[in-house]
This record gives C-alpha cells, structure tokens and sequence, in this order.
C-alpha cells in the first residue's frame, strides 16, 4: 500500500489536533518549506525528515515508510476527541470536510461546529460502522487505507 507523505503528515498532524503551521513551530522550520516539501516543489532531505519526526514523536522510519495507522496511535487529550477522531479519518480518507459538506448539500462551517451530524457524514459517505467511535483510530486509519483504489492511495 502506498500512502505518501503529505498524507501521513496530515494523519500525524490531525490525531495531535495540530496545523501545519504548528508542526512547522514544533519542528522549527518555516511552514513554507514544510507546505513545499508536501506538494511536491522541494525534495525532503534527511534533516527535515528527522526534524519533522521527532516533533511528532516518530521515527523517521515510521514517518517516510511505516505502516501510516502508527501515525494515529497517539492519546487525544488535548481537544473534543470526536474532532480530532474525524480530522484523522478525512486525512486518512484523503478528503476534506469542505468536499463532505459539498455532498452533502450543507454549508462546511455548520458541519464542522455539529460533531454528531459530521460523524453522521463520516459514516454514510467514507462506509464506516455505526458503531466506528468505539474503534481504535490506528484501525480505522488501516482500514480506510487498504480499501482506498489504488489512485486514491497516492494523496
């Protein structure tokens, strides 16, 4: 399974409850070069990799190339944990809530303060169990992972 780095850094940053802005503050490197290197217009040389892994307290082996669910196996202390659980699943599901909202026919902003009717959406559009609050989140980012097509895999 492939799974690239700008998703794995969104799966690591969504189950800390954290921006890129601030996993630029914590690895301390300018949140431009950090955006750069996760679209694609620079190279991610050693140094940052390590950089970049020890703010999320990762390895760098599990950060470039191990399984991506260890990326989400961290204790969400620190916000609403039904949040954070669907940051982690849309960035595992390489979807927004902006595009959910979209199917949805409902305005982004009223779907990301109502946590019930989003986890609602979650469940009817990414084909998750009823009961997916009570899953471990490192099973929940595998799963959605291996069932993603193969072009999806890639973001």
């Amino acid at each position: 399974m492939t799974c690239t780095l700008h998703r794995r850094v969104r799966i690591a940053c969504a189950a800390r409850g954290w921006t890129i802005a601030e996993l630029a503050t914590r690895a301390r490197t300018p949140e431009s070069t950090i955006a750069g290197v996760l679209t694609g217009h620079r190279q991610c040389t050693d140094a940052l990799a390590r950089r970049l892994a020890t703010a999320l307290g990762v390895s760098v082996d599990v950060l470039l190339a191990g399984p991506p669910e260890h990326l989400a196996d961290v204790e969400i202390a620190d916000r609403d944990p039904i949040r954070t659980r669907i940051d982690v699943i849309l960035a595992a599901a390489s979807t927004t809530r902006a595009e959910l909202a979209a199917v949805e026919g409902v305005d982004a902003a009223y779907l990301g303060r109502t946590p019930r009717r989003m986890s609602a959406v979650v469940v009817r559009h990414l084909g998750l169990p009823v009961d997916w609050s009570d899953l471990d989140l490192p099973t929940i980012v595998r799963d959605l992972l291996a069932r993603a097509p193969a072009n999806n895999r890639q973001g």
